[in-house]
């Protein structure tokens, strides 16, 4: 399972206050508003990309104009652009753009923004955790949408975690402070109950590597320290113990480290050439001891994306590498979350950029069998795959229409099942999905408008939620479950105004 941290974006936004200064390539964005709204900041979105104007909140305009200043490399690619009104800090307005943007021009492009209605807040019944007790979902007030009721008080020596009252809590440590480390992390916990973490250490451009013995001290390493680990996905091979991570160095190269664990060496070796766009990295290691991989292979700029596979059969050297989507003009692949299901069939979930849905790829024998999960909105980013013992598929992602946390499973007839699990203004960004024993569904993610972690559990039809940290500019979250139900997440936290740490929370059943 990887998660990552540091994305390669189609291109940078930037919003600023209109002047008469013209940027290279740009659009200058005309918002119309209705004064009775009382709006205080715009919100401007183009897929993970987020823009507030004004930065400190003021009463708008009946009409405000913002240029989105672009990276030349956009020229020609068809632009979408959510304007969200807000006020308080809530999303209240909402209007769209659609425009293609030309090398060294601005364009013009106005929109009306629209009152948003009553959206349900939450999902019937669901719980989370807050600051006085629990916190249920249902109808509380004069309308008809669903909202968080007020929270009722945990016992005496308990507290809420995971959306419930236990006497288990949160256990957060800090693993490596050095600085601006921790993006792109990717966790695994095996069968003895060890941690093993991969992740990005920025200031040296390295791959590092840490591991917890079951109860024992976190030891790090550096695994690549030529360029690498922007993106990586880390495995471990129960049968042996050897630990395996996949990774990119230098936006050219997409590589794999494998060590025999225990602290022995790491060896290296180049899997495929990649390009400035990717390689979203997803590794599992099958039954057989194989490894089987999936990553996008793209250019900056230009949708040309591809989403590929590769397979290593144990002890082998070389690898076999596959083509799964290539249709053209769609930039498939982003975000490729990979698992092997209880008969060794290998799923792959991805993001496809246009026309922005979710999709999962089956190996069959006679190729690939592609299945859209989700095309409503633009949806289908920060994908996560995972599989439980029964075979059944789960995924979670990030809805950018909306600013919500989707969960998608695949019933026994083949079809998918799409729940929200969190509205809460502006959530869903770095999800990362894990399937316990018992069967429950465990989903970490970030909520961007707080700066928070949060944790969401599935158990039967319930949701339970509950806020892990706040963390400033997180940079990536990783899931997993170990055998007695414990839950386990590492994540990348901002530390001071210059620097990231890699952190780990870790909640007890």
């Amino acid at each position: 399972m990887k998660r990552y941290a540091a994305f390669l974006l189609l291109a940078p936004l930037l919003a600023c206050a209109s002047s008469e200064d013209e940027p290279l390539t740009a659009v200058r964005v005309r918002a119309t508003i209705d004064p009775a709204a009382k709006l205080t900041q715009l919100q401007l979105q183009n897929g993970a990309r987020v823009a507030m104007v004004p930065e400190a909140p003021r009463a708008l305009a009946a009409v405000e104009t913002v240029t989105v200043m672009l990276d030349d490399g956009v020229a020609g690619v068809p632009l979408h652009i959510d304007v969200w009104g807000l006020a308080g800090g809530t999303r209240v307005a909402h209007g769209t753009i659609d425009v293609t943007p030309e090398w060294h021009r601005t364009i013009e492009a106005s929109t009306v923004l629209g009152a948003i209605g009553c959206t349900d807040e939450c999902q019937a019944n669901a719980t989370q955790c807050t600051d006085q007790g629990v916190a249920r979902c249902g109808q509380f007030d004069e309308d008809a949408c669903l909202e968080w009721g007020t929270p009722a008080a945990c016992p005496s020596g308990e507290s809420c975690a995971g959306g419930a009252c236990t006497r288990c809590a949160w256990n957060i440590a800090s693993v490596d402070a050095t600085t601006n480390v921790g993006a792109s992390t990717s966790l695994e916990v095996d069968r003895d109950g060890a941690v093993h973490v991969s992740y990005w250490d920025q200031a040296r451009d390295a791959l590092n590597y840490a591991h917890r013995p079951r109860d024992g001290a976190w030891a790090l390493a550096i695994v690549d320290g030529d360029h690498a680990g922007e993106q990586s996905s880390l495995a471990v091979d129960d049968a042996d113990g050897s630990v395996h991570i996949a990774y990119a160095r230098a936006r050219s190269e997409l590589k794999m480290a494998d060590s025999a664990g225990r602290g022995r060496p790491w060896t290296t070796g180049v899997i495929d050439t990649i390009g400035s766009r990717g390689p979203f990295p997803s590794l599992a290691v099958s039954k057989s001891g194989a490894l089987r991989l999936s990553y996008m292979r793209g250019t900056q700029g230009v949708a040309d994306g591809v989403l590929r596979y590769a397979e290593r059969p144990k002890g082998a050297a070389a690898w076999a590498l596959e083509v799964v989507d290539d249709e053209a003009d769609i930039n498939a692949g982003e975000f490729s979350s990979l698992v092997i299901d209880p008969s060794d069939r290998t799923y792959i979930a991805y993001h496809v950029v246009i026309p922005h849905d979710i999709r999962v790829a089956e190996r069959g024998g006679s190729g690939w069998l592609k299945q859209t999960v989700d095309a409503t909105n633009n949806v289908g980013a920060y994908t996560s795959l995972a599989v439980d013992s029964a075979g059944t598929l789960h995924a979670s992602y990030y809805d950018y229409s909306d600013g919500d946390l989707k969960y998608a499973f695949r019933t026994r007839d083949g079809n998918w099942q799409i729940r929200t699990v969190d509205t809460t203004d502006d959530v869903g960004r770095f999800s990362s999905i894990a399937v316990g024993a018992s069967g429950d569904v465990h989903i970490a993610y970030y909520d961007s408008t707080h700066n928070q972690l949060k944790y969401a559990r599935r158990s039967g039809d319930a949701w339970f939620m509950d806020m892990v940290e706040t963390v400033p500019e997180l940079a990536g979250t990783s899931i997993a479950v170990d055998a007695a139900g414990g839950v386990h997440v590492s994540y990348s936290g901002r530390r001071t105004t210059v620097s990231h740490d890699l952190k780990y929370a870790y909640l007890c059943r």
